[in-house]
C-alpha cells in the first residue's frame, strides 16, 4: 500500500509540474491601423527609449532595393530619416537600443550573413563597425542584464551575448510543451508582461504566430497570432515572405505596435490572456492559436541539415574554432561534430 501511495503521490506532482508549465493563450484586439509606409522587408522594430518613436530596418528585398533604418511616427505611420548609408550589399535584421560611454542614444543592428553588427548614433550615421559571429535574426534586451543581449539566428536557441564583445556566453533551447521551437525571428522584451514579469516574444519565421517564452529558462509560457489582422494573407508566406515580422511594446499604454515582410499595414494591438475554464468562440481563438503552433512544430516543417549550420558557439567554442581552421577537412568535420557534443547549451 505505501508504495503505491507514493507513485500516487509522484504522479501528483508530474502532473501539476505539467500543468504549470502548460502555455497561455492569448488574443490580440486591434486598436488601430497605421500605413505602412513603402511596405518594406522589415526586420526590426523597436520604440525609442522616451516610447515616442518607432525605430525601423528594413532587409535589402526585393532584388534592387537597398537595407535602411528608419523613424516612424507612431501617431501616424509617417516615416522619416531613411537612411542606407553605409549599408550597401548588407541585408540588416534586428536592431536594439544601447547606452553609450558618454551618455548618448545609440542603436545596435546586426546583419543576416555579412557577419557584421554596426552602433548607430541617434540620426542612424555608423559610429562603429563590429565582427558579428552568428547569421543575424532577432535582437533584444536582456530584461535579467544590462551587460548582455539576446539573440537568435534561425535555429532553437536563445543566445546570451557581451553586449561589448557580442561573442555568445550562454545558449538555451528555445521550447514549447516539450518540442523544440526553431526560426524564433524579430524579437521584442516586455519586462512586466501582463504582470507575469518579465518576457521575450519573438515572430515565428514562415508564420503569424508570436511565441512568449521565459528568458531565463527559454520554455514557451505563451502564444497569440497575427492571423485575424486585415492585412490580407499570402500563399508565400509559408516560404518566409509576407509573414509577421516587427514587434515593439509600449509601456506607457501596455499595447503592441506589429506590422510585416512587405506589408501595407502596421497595427496597434492589445493582448488580453484566455482563461483555461472558457467554451464556445473564445475556445476555438484558444485553440486555434495553440493549433497553428502545434502544426509547425511538425518534424517535417524543418531541415535538420541547414539547423546544424546555426548551432551557437559560446566564445570558448569559437576560440578552439579557429584553431581547428588549421586542420585537414575531415579532421576539422569531426572536431566539429565532438563539439557539438560537448557545447554548453540546455
Amino acid at each position: 500500500m505505501f508504495p503505491l501511495l507514493v507513485l500516487l503521490a509522484h504522479l501528483a506532482i508530474i502532473s501539476l509540474a505539467a500543468h504549470a508549465r502548460a502555455p497561455r493563450s492569448y488574443v490580440a484586439q486591434v486598436l488601430r491601423e497605421l500605413p505602412h509606409e513603402g511596405a518594406p522587408f522589415t526586420q526590426g522594430l523597436e520604440f525609442s527609449p522616451d516610447e515616442k518613436t518607432l525605430v525601423e530596418t528594413s532587409g535589402a528585398f526585393p532584388k534592387g532595393v537597398k537595407s535602411f533604418v528608419r523613424f516612424v511616427d507612431p501617431e501616424t505611420g509617417v516615416a522619416s530619416n531613411q537612411v542606407v548609408s553605409g549599408f550597401d550589399d548588407i541585408h540588416l535584421e534586428g536592431i536594439v537600443s544601447v547606452p553609450a560611454p558618454e551618455g548618448e542614444l545609440r542603436w545596435l543592428v546586426t546583419s543576416w550573413n555579412s557577419k557584421r553588427a554596426f552602433e548607430l548614433d541617434g540620426g542612424f550615421q555608423i559610429k562603429r563597425t563590429f565582427a558579428y559571429p552568428l547569421e543575424g535574426w532577432g535582437l533584444a534586451r536582456d530584461p535579467n542584464s544590462e551587460e548582455h543581449l539576446l539573440a537568435t539566428n534561425g535555429s532553437e536557441h536563445l543566445m546570451r551575448l557581451n553586449r561589448g564583445t557580442l561573442n555568445v556566453v550562454e545558449s538555451k533551447t528555445i521550447t514549447c510543451e516539450g518540442r523544440r521551437v526553431r526560426g524564433l525571428n524579430e524579437l521584442e522584451t516586455v519586462n512586466n508582461f501582463l504582470g507575469e514579469g518579465p518576457k521575450v516574444i519573438g515572430n515565428v519565421i514562415n508564420t503569424r504566430i508570436v511565441l512568449v517564452i521565459d528568458p531565463s529558462t527559454a520554455e514557451c509560457t505563451g502564444a497569440f497570432h497575427l492571423a485575424d489582422l486585415s492585412e490580407p494573407t499570402q500563399k508565400n508566406e509559408k516560404d518566409g515572405y509576407h509573414v509577421a515580422n516587427g514587434i515593439a511594446y509600449r509601456s506607457r499604454t501596455g499595447t503592441l505596435f506589429v506590422t510585416g515582410k512587405n506589408w501595407g499595414k502596421m497595427f496597434e494591438v492589445k493582448l488580453h490572456a484566455l482563461p483555461d475554464n472558457i467554451s464556445g468562440p473564445e475556445a476555438a481563438a484558444r485553440l486555434d492559436a495553440l493549433g497553428m503552433l502545434r502544426e509547425h512544430l511538425r518534424p517535417e516543417s524543418w531541415s535538420s541539415s541547414a539547423l546544424l549550420q546555426q548551432t551557437p558557439r559560446t566564445e570558448a567554442a569559437s576560440q578552439e574554432s579557429s584553431k581547428l581552421e588549421r586542420l585537414p577537412h575531415r579532421l576539422h568535420v569531426r572536431q566539429q561534430q565532438l563539439m557539438r557534443v560537448e557545447r554548453t547549451t540546455t
